[in-house]
């Protein structure tokens, strides 16, 4: 029966920890890099535009543009909306299309977008009785939010603070 050695003679072992001992160093002498790379592009800030209209009945009605560099009307505010607010993409034209991947959207938008869609949720509520203010919505174009009575003075305060 032949019997194991549990090392190897000294001079293999002397080798071994040369060959390890270069490797080590080499590593060490290796330069990190100075820069850091960015592995999440930063997102592009989206502009918002608040337009008040006024109509011959004396409503106020809210349109909205938003974009990068240039501004584009938002042509279905209440879906634009929704899809801010629930993280989806929204289509504006061929050159540009909102993405939560992609823009930025200040807080104090964020926060006119909240309050705007309370009161698409109010409207919604009131819109069967045909002698509310909502049931008289200007709804032959999307792209206007009418402003209720009461809350004129508190949008237009947050809007002037956007």
């Amino acid at each position: 029966m032949a019997t194991r050695r549990p090392y190897p003679p000294p001079s293999e072992a002397t080798r071994n920890y040369e060959a390890s001992n270069r490797f080590i160093q080499a590593l060490t002498s290796l330069q990190q890099p100075q820069a850091t790379v960015e592995l999440l592009p930063e997102k592009v800030p989206l502009h918002v535009e608040y337009y008040c209209v006024f109509s011959y009945a004396e409503y106020v009605y809210l349109e909205m543009k938003v974009g990068e560099k240039r501004c584009y009307v938002v042509k279905d505010a209440e879906g634009f909306l929704k899809a801010v607010l629930r993280g989806n993409s929204y289509f504006f034209t061929k050159n540009f299309s909102y993405s939560p991947e992609t823009h930025q959207i200040q807080q104090q938008d964020l926060e006119i977008f909240e309050m705007l869609t309370d009161m698409y949720r109010n409207e919604s509520i009131y819109h069967d009785n045909h002698f509310s203010f909502y049931a008289q919505r200007h709804t032959e174009d999307k792209r206007y939010i009418r402003i209720a009575p009461l809350l004129v003075k508190k949008a237009f305060h947050q809007i002037g603070r956007a």
